[in-house]
């Protein structure tokens, strides 16, 4: 019998699968992705991160993915995963090839649509530890527990360190008297900076000072409690306008040897 630990050295190892070098009508889409974080277990590698729909116009979103293959996000360049919707706004499919094969699979990545596309570039390695936490969202199913609706803006997240992701932000506590607020927390998951003004189920833990939210990982069912602290305003914030997308420039034509995702025939599947 194979020693577990053997499996789990090879699944490590394993190279990442890249973008299927193809042209399949039924994947219309092109995709960019940058990976924040990674995870293996002994049969399935989770991923996280964020990317682009490309466009125009372009289309940002965060994702996580839970696929038997490894695979190199590509955001440089004219690199791009061939993808196609399998559930708008929520759940996309992309196609991967394995090195030194002409094997291609297909990976589901579950997605949160941002206001605005990312700048995937530059991409800068993360320690294991540094990298950041899941992306979330707010819960959708009411929990009389958190009776309080609050809006935020995230204004800047930070790395994740031992006890989670770092961010600050602003927002306001609904209902009739809207109170804005400061705040500042670290949780296990990472809420989005690019969502405009997302709205939580929340609770106080200390009132005026400190406060709970709910949320749950992009793409699952799995809740968290993030605790906030907060300092209370006199009059409530005004909603930022959103910022322009970010329309990639149109391509020069050169007379360069093709890009990796030349338009080729699938192979036989």
């Amino acid at each position: 019998m194979v020693p577990i630990a053997f499996l789990y050295l090879l699944l490590q190892s394993q190279a990442p699968a890249v973008p299927a070098i193809v042209s399949d009508p039924d994947y219309p889409l092109r995709v960019q992705l940058a990976q924040t974080g990674s995870s293996t277990s002994f049969s399935r590698t989770s991923a996280w991160g964020h990317g682009n729909v490309l466009g125009p116009p372009a289309e940002g979103f965060d994702y996580t993915a839970d696929c038997n293959q490894r695979f190199a996000p590509r955001p440089e360049g004219n690199q791009y995963f061939r993808a196609r919707w399998k559930k708008p706004g929520q759940k996309l499919e992309i196609l991967i090839q394995q090195f030194g094969s002409d094997r291609i699979t297909a990976c589901e990545l579950k997605v949160a649509m941002q206001e605005q596309a990312y700048d995937l570039m530059p991409v800068v390695p993360r320690p294991a530890m540094m990298a950041l936490a899941r992306p979330a969202v707010p819960v959708t199913e009411a929990d009389p527990n958190f009776p309080l609706r609050v809006q935020i803006w995230v204004r800047s997240s930070g790395s994740s360190s031992l006890t989670g992701s770092h961010a600050e932000g602003y927002g306001n506590i609904l209902g009739t008297t809207p109170t804005g607020f400061d705040f500042a927390h670290t949780c296990p998951v990472r809420l989005s900076m690019g969502r405009g003004g997302d709205i939580y189920q929340a609770r106080w833990v200390e009132p005026g000072l400190r406060m709970e939210i709910l949320v749950q990982e992009v793409g699952t069912r799995q809740e968290n409690i993030c605790e906030m602290d907060v300092g209370t305003k006199t009059t409530p914030y005004e909603a930022p306008m959103p910022s322009p997308r970010i329309v990639p420039p149109p391509k020069t034509p050169t007379r360069e040897a093709p890009t990796y995702n030349s338009d080729v025939p699938p192979p036989d599947r």
